[in-house]
Protein backbone atom coordinates (compact mmCIF):
# COMPACT_ATOMS: atom_id res chain seq x y z
CA UNK A 1 0.00 0.00 0.00
CA UNK A 2 2.88 2.36 0.72
CA UNK A 3 4.28 1.60 -2.70
CA UNK A 4 0.97 2.42 -4.39
CA UNK A 5 0.74 5.71 -2.49
CA UNK A 6 4.30 6.60 -3.45
CA UNK A 7 3.69 5.80 -7.11
CA UNK A 8 0.45 7.81 -7.09
CA UNK A 9 2.23 10.76 -5.46
CA UNK A 10 5.09 10.67 -7.98
CA UNK A 11 2.68 10.45 -10.92
CA UNK A 12 0.66 13.37 -9.53
CA UNK A 13 3.75 15.54 -9.16
CA UNK A 14 4.89 14.69 -12.68
CA UNK A 15 1.47 15.44 -14.18
CA UNK A 16 1.11 18.69 -12.27
CA UNK A 17 4.53 19.92 -13.39
CA UNK A 18 3.79 18.91 -16.99
CA UNK A 19 0.43 20.68 -17.01
CA UNK A 20 1.92 23.77 -15.38
CA UNK A 21 4.69 23.96 -17.98
CA UNK A 22 2.32 23.52 -20.91
CA UNK A 23 -0.24 25.91 -19.41
CA UNK A 24 2.30 28.70 -19.07
CA UNK A 25 3.15 28.54 -22.78
CA UNK A 26 -0.46 28.24 -23.87
CA UNK A 27 -1.57 31.23 -21.75
CA UNK A 28 0.90 33.42 -23.59
CA UNK A 29 -0.27 32.01 -26.94
CA UNK A 30 -3.93 32.59 -26.03
CA UNK A 31 -3.23 36.18 -25.00
CA UNK A 32 -1.54 36.89 -28.33
CA UNK A 33 -4.40 35.25 -30.24
CA UNK A 34 -7.00 37.24 -28.27
CA UNK A 35 -5.25 40.49 -29.14
CA UNK A 36 -5.20 39.65 -32.85
CA UNK A 37 -8.76 38.36 -33.37
CA UNK A 38 -12.02 39.93 -32.16
CA UNK A 39 -14.38 37.71 -30.22
CA UNK A 40 -17.73 36.98 -31.86
CA UNK A 41 -18.84 34.16 -29.59
CA UNK A 42 -22.48 34.21 -28.46
CA UNK A 43 -23.50 32.94 -25.05
CA UNK A 44 -26.52 30.66 -24.68
CA UNK A 45 -28.62 31.29 -21.57
CA UNK A 46 -30.64 28.63 -19.78
CA UNK A 47 -34.45 28.80 -19.67
CA UNK A 48 -35.89 30.67 -16.67
CA UNK A 49 -37.47 27.63 -14.98
CA UNK A 50 -34.17 25.72 -15.04
CA UNK A 51 -32.25 28.80 -13.87
CA UNK A 52 -34.28 28.99 -10.66
CA UNK A 53 -33.50 25.37 -9.77
CA UNK A 54 -29.81 25.78 -10.61
CA UNK A 55 -29.59 28.99 -8.59
CA UNK A 56 -31.10 27.21 -5.59
CA UNK A 57 -28.89 24.10 -5.83
CA UNK A 58 -25.63 25.96 -6.43
CA UNK A 59 -26.40 29.04 -4.29
CA UNK A 60 -25.96 31.50 -7.16
CA UNK A 61 -26.95 35.18 -7.29
CA UNK A 62 -30.63 35.54 -8.12
CA UNK A 63 -30.17 38.44 -10.56
CA UNK A 64 -27.49 36.95 -12.81
CA UNK A 65 -28.14 34.99 -16.01
CA UNK A 66 -26.66 31.50 -16.15
CA UNK A 67 -24.87 30.58 -19.35
CA UNK A 68 -25.18 27.05 -20.69
CA UNK A 69 -21.41 26.46 -20.66
CA UNK A 70 -21.21 27.50 -17.01
CA UNK A 71 -24.15 25.18 -16.22
CA UNK A 72 -22.29 22.25 -17.81
CA UNK A 73 -19.24 22.98 -15.67
CA UNK A 74 -21.38 23.16 -12.52
CA UNK A 75 -23.05 19.82 -13.24
CA UNK A 76 -19.73 18.18 -14.13
CA UNK A 77 -18.17 19.35 -10.86
CA UNK A 78 -21.22 18.18 -8.93
CA UNK A 79 -20.89 14.72 -10.49
CA UNK A 80 -17.15 14.61 -9.84
CA UNK A 81 -17.69 15.35 -6.15
CA UNK A 82 -20.53 12.82 -6.03
CA UNK A 83 -18.38 10.03 -7.47
CA UNK A 84 -15.44 10.95 -5.23
CA UNK A 85 -17.53 10.84 -2.05
CA UNK A 86 -19.07 7.39 -2.67
CA UNK A 87 -15.90 5.28 -2.19
CA UNK A 88 -14.91 7.33 0.83
CA UNK A 89 -18.31 6.84 2.47
CA UNK A 90 -18.21 3.09 1.83
CA UNK A 91 -15.30 2.93 4.29
CA UNK A 92 -17.54 4.10 7.13
CA UNK A 93 -19.28 1.12 8.74
CA UNK A 94 -22.71 2.77 8.67
CA UNK A 95 -22.46 3.29 4.89
CA UNK A 96 -21.23 -0.22 3.99
CA UNK A 97 -24.32 -0.91 1.92
CA UNK A 98 -24.26 0.71 -1.52
CA UNK A 99 -27.63 2.45 -1.24
CA UNK A 100 -26.65 4.09 2.04
CA UNK A 101 -23.43 5.35 0.50
CA UNK A 102 -25.37 6.76 -2.48
CA UNK A 103 -27.85 8.60 -0.25
CA UNK A 104 -25.01 9.92 1.91
CA UNK A 105 -23.09 11.02 -1.18
CA UNK A 106 -26.14 12.86 -2.51
CA UNK A 107 -26.60 14.68 0.80
CA UNK A 108 -22.93 15.59 1.17
CA UNK A 109 -22.68 16.73 -2.45
CA UNK A 110 -25.76 18.93 -2.10
CA UNK A 111 -24.34 20.46 1.08
CA UNK A 112 -21.10 21.19 -0.78
CA UNK A 113 -22.99 22.74 -3.69
CA UNK A 114 -25.28 24.92 -1.58
CA UNK A 115 -22.30 26.22 0.36
CA UNK A 116 -21.07 27.86 -2.85
CA UNK A 117 -17.87 25.85 -3.15
CA UNK A 118 -18.78 24.30 -6.50
CA UNK A 119 -19.71 27.72 -7.91
CA UNK A 120 -16.38 29.18 -6.76
CA UNK A 121 -14.50 26.25 -8.25
CA UNK A 122 -16.46 26.55 -11.52
CA UNK A 123 -15.68 30.26 -11.79
CA UNK A 124 -12.01 29.50 -11.18
CA UNK A 125 -12.08 26.81 -13.85
CA UNK A 126 -13.73 29.11 -16.40
CA UNK A 127 -11.12 31.79 -15.77
CA UNK A 128 -8.43 29.14 -16.01
CA UNK A 129 -10.00 27.72 -19.16
CA UNK A 130 -9.94 31.11 -20.86
CA UNK A 131 -6.17 30.93 -21.07
CA UNK A 132 -5.72 27.23 -21.69
CA UNK A 133 -5.95 25.44 -24.99
CA UNK A 134 -8.20 22.43 -25.51
CA UNK A 135 -5.27 20.01 -25.28
CA UNK A 136 -4.41 21.23 -21.82
CA UNK A 137 -8.03 20.93 -20.69
CA UNK A 138 -7.90 17.32 -21.88
CA UNK A 139 -4.79 16.78 -19.75
CA UNK A 140 -6.57 18.28 -16.74
CA UNK A 141 -9.56 15.98 -17.34
CA UNK A 142 -7.27 12.95 -17.52
CA UNK A 143 -5.56 14.09 -14.33
CA UNK A 144 -8.92 14.41 -12.56
CA UNK A 145 -9.87 10.92 -13.74
CA UNK A 146 -6.56 9.54 -12.43
CA UNK A 147 -7.23 11.15 -9.05
CA UNK A 148 -10.63 9.44 -9.01
CA UNK A 149 -9.02 6.09 -9.86
CA UNK A 150 -6.42 6.50 -7.12
CA UNK A 151 -9.05 7.40 -4.51
CA UNK A 152 -11.32 4.51 -5.48
CA UNK A 153 -8.40 2.05 -5.53
CA UNK A 154 -7.20 3.22 -2.12
CA UNK A 155 -10.74 2.90 -0.77
CA UNK A 156 -10.96 -0.67 -2.06
CA UNK A 157 -7.58 -1.55 -0.52
CA UNK A 158 -8.56 -0.05 2.83
CA UNK A 159 -11.93 -1.80 2.72
CA UNK A 160 -10.22 -5.13 1.98
CA UNK A 161 -7.77 -4.62 4.84
CA UNK A 162 -10.60 -3.83 7.24
CA UNK A 163 -12.46 -6.99 6.24
CA UNK A 164 -9.28 -9.04 6.52
CA UNK A 165 -8.58 -7.65 9.99
CA UNK A 166 -12.02 -8.74 11.20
Amino acid sequence: MKRALFIGFVLSVLLISFVAAVSHDSVQTQQLAAQQTPQTQEQIALPENIQEIVKFIFNLDTGAEIEFSFFIILVALLLIFFFLVIPILELIPFFEEKWKALVGAIVITLIISTSGFIETLARYMTSLGAGIQKFNILILAIFAFLIYLIISKLAKIIKHEIKRAK
